[in-house]
């Protein structure tokens, strides 16, 4: 019994030694392992690129606690590929993922098919993303939000934003940079997930594409695709080369599955779940292989399940078009608008132009604003004062003229529609306003409204087409600071006469989808509306106005939705105030851009959403540099050099906030 039990444990004793040995040996090579890693590591994610990264011009390393090695804290429940499926999803494309994507992108990115920049590429640079026609500055929102998983610092931004603005850089440069960063693999690494690098071409295509050509692989031919097929029909279907018909017949009438010698039950099984993306119903079944055995071909059988509900679907729950010719006009088209103030140059303006060599250049007083409307298909500016290229005229208050290079900058900045009828168009007299009219009428693209050369001119109304949408453009002015239009010019400037405001209104409607008037009114310096101005508005909206955008008071009026009689909703705001000027006080420096989105759906054309979104003019503390920012890009640090420096970020909002109280609005339809 003793011996029995003094064997026993002499082996439990070799057993425990065994099992301490091989804990040692693994201890040791896990060790080993652990340096090679980290010095692999070091050497992959070390990236001398400064994005992301670490230098202090392109990001804002002097924010407490920043650490631009950190890893972001993982959330338990989205620290996985799911999550991390995701986190791009709503950050780029601002919804939850779709189930066939996410599904897809979770399989490539598990089975080492896909890395996360294939998934991140892919969604910034799919039709989905790139179709919302965002700003510079919206871009580099998401850009940052989605790959370093925070919002941007400030000097970071503004260095990406100028070198989109001055086109250094396009968007996919911007993208596959942020991809190259160590925070793109510190929010990979929170996820799990590989960081990767994005394929050259392949990942241009939408996910939606990639996952309807996937299929195409799974269900016909019952294999993963290699990745050289699933680019090239990625692309083909997302830049509408091949349809989804001619997509899923190429693959049932290849090589590859013709050598598979496919029974007639397993050919229509693979229909079905090509087609209709499901299994087949017995009754389906046996309807074609009676078909079949009568004598109908594999390819007629074929033809009319591409034809079949079903696949119509899949291929719009793809974004695809079934058919090989697409319709080419879509049912809905949209048009991005922006409309600005008064463009107002005082003398130390025209001054501030003056180069070394005695030529003349504005293109600075726009550069902040340039990148910000670049996107939209509509900018409109109201151009205050008269241009000319004789010098001797050139004055700021109270009769102005400005050169011909103040209307070039406004030209190079991006604008496409000017309104010319205001209190100052006649300041220097005829031949002066002729100068200008001219000097518009001869930019390519451009519409000038508001003044005319001609009677001819001032009879017809200034009408643009825009991605099918046909927009009038009416501006008309209250007065012209006491002076009367000679007898021979009266057509030279069209003056706010409800009576020719409102026939013109109801002409337009009989030539346009969407009617915009554009009042020069109000009084100067007031920030709410006066009841002449309600009451014009009120007529213009009766008339058939579907948005009035009004200018002059030098100071910012409410955004109000007016609602007519038949129950037709017309946002109006009263007065977008300065855009450009050399005026210093506090309320005169804080101004509006329209910011308005126009649908046409079967026919119909409607303004579908309006915003006001604030502006800052910025003037240096010697009067020589202007600038226009937009509010989100105005600091502590520009109030401080501003010639008035009480006209601090906070201030502006509070300003703001006090003028309107409606600060947008979407249009819901006749039923809300």
């Amino acid at each position: 019994m003793n011996g029995r039990r003094h064997r026993s444990i002499f082996k439990a004793f070799l057993r425990l030694s065994v099992i301490l040995i091989v804990v040692l040996l693994s201890s040791v090579l896990l060790q080993k392992d652990n340096k090679a890693r980290s010095d692999e590591s070091t050497t992959s994610l070390t990236i001398n690129t400064p994005v992301c990264g670490t230098e202090n011009r392109y990001l804002d390393v002097s924010s407490e606690g920043y650490d631009p090695n950190a890893v972001p804290e993982e959330d338990p429940a989205e620290g996985t590929v799911e999550g991390f499926v995701d986190h791009i999803y709503t950050s780029v494309l601002n919804r939850d993922a779709d189930q066939d994507g996410k599904a897809y992108w979770v399989k490539t990115l598990t089975n080492g098919k896909a890395t996360g920049a294939d998934c991140a590429f892919s969604i910034l640079t799919s039709a989905e993303f790139t179709g919302k026609k965002l700003s510079s500055s919206a871009f580099l929102d998401v850009v940052y939000q989605a790959l370093c998983s925070r919002e941007a610092d400030a000097s970071g931004k503004s260095y990406w934003q100028g070198e989109l603005d001055s086109g250094r850089q396009s968007r996919e440069d911007v993208i596959k940079t942020f991809i190259d960063s160590t925070e793109w693999c510190n929010t990979c690494a929170a996820f799990g997930v590989c960081s990767g690098a994005p394929t050259a071409k392949a990942t241009r295509a939408s996910g939606n594409a990639t996952v309807f050509a996937t299929r195409l692989y799974t269900c016909c031919l019952k294999r993963e695709p290699e990745l050289d097929g699933l680019r090239y029909w990625s692309l083909a279907l997302t830049n509408l080369e091949k349809s989804g018909k001619e997509a899923a017949q190429f693959f049932f009438e290849s090589e590859e599955f013709l050598s598979l010698g496919t029974s007639n039950k397993e050919f229509l099984t693979r229909l079905y779940t090509t087609y209709m993306g499901r299994e087949p119903e017995n009754s389906g079944m046996d309807y074609w292989m009676d078909q079949l055995k009568t004598g109908m071909g594999r390819q007629q059988v074929m033809g009319y399940f591409s034809t079949s509900p079903e696949f119509t679907a899949l291929c719009k729950k793809h974004g695809l078009y079934r058919d090989p010719t697409p319709t080419p006009t879509p049912a809905t088209t949209y048009v991005n608008l922006v409309a600005v103030g008064d463009n107002l140059y005082h003398e130390k303006i025209i001054r501030s132009g003056r180069r070394g060599d005695g030529s003349y250049n504005y293109d600075f007083i726009y550069a902040n604003i340039k990148g910000y409307i670049q996107d939209m298909d509509v900018k409109i500016i109201n151009q205050e004062v008269l241009l000319t290229s004789n010098s001797s005229m050139w004055s700021g208050y109270p009769n102005f003229a400005s050169p011909l290079e103040a209307g070039q900058a406004v030209v190079n900045a991006g604008f496409n529609v000017v309104t010319h009828a205001t209190n100052h168009s006649w300041d220097k007299g005829r031949a002066v306003a002729l100068d200008s009219i001219n000097f518009w009428k001869s930019q390519p693209g451009l519409l000038l409204t508001g003044m005319y050369a001609s009677q001819a001119d001032y009879n017809n109304l200034v009408i643009g087409e825009y991605n099918g949408i046909k927009i009038a453009f009416l501006n008309y002015t209250y007065g012209l600071n006491g002076r009367t239009l000679p007898a021979d010019s009266r057509y030279m400037v069209k003056l706010l006469d409800m009576d020719l405001v409102c026939s013109e209104i109801r002409r337009a409607r009989t030539q346009a989808d969407i009617v915009i008037v554009l009042p020069h009114w109000g009084e100067e310096y007031k920030t709410f509306a006066n009841e002449a101005q309600k009451s014009m508005a009120r007529q213009m909206a009766e008339a058939g106005a579907d948005l009035i955008i009004g200018c002059h008071p030098h100071v910012v009026q409410p955004l109000e939705i007016l609602t007519t009689s038949s129950g037709k909703k017309v946002p109006c705001f009263y007065s977008l105030g300065n855009f450009v000027s050399n005026m210093t006080q506090s309320e005169r420096c804080v101004e509006a851009m329209a910011k308005v989105r126009i649908k046409k759906e079967n026919g119909v054309a409607s303004v579908e959403y309006v915003e006001a979104v604030p502006l800052v003019n910025y003037i240096n503390a010697e009067g020589t540099f202007y600038t226009v920012y937009p509010l989100d890009h105005y600091t502590d640090d520009l109030a401080r050099s501003h010639r008035n420096s009480g006209v601090t970020p906070g201030y502006v909002r509070s300003f703001w906030n006090r003028v309107f109280s409606t600060g947008s609005y979407t249009y819901l339809g006749e039923d809300q």
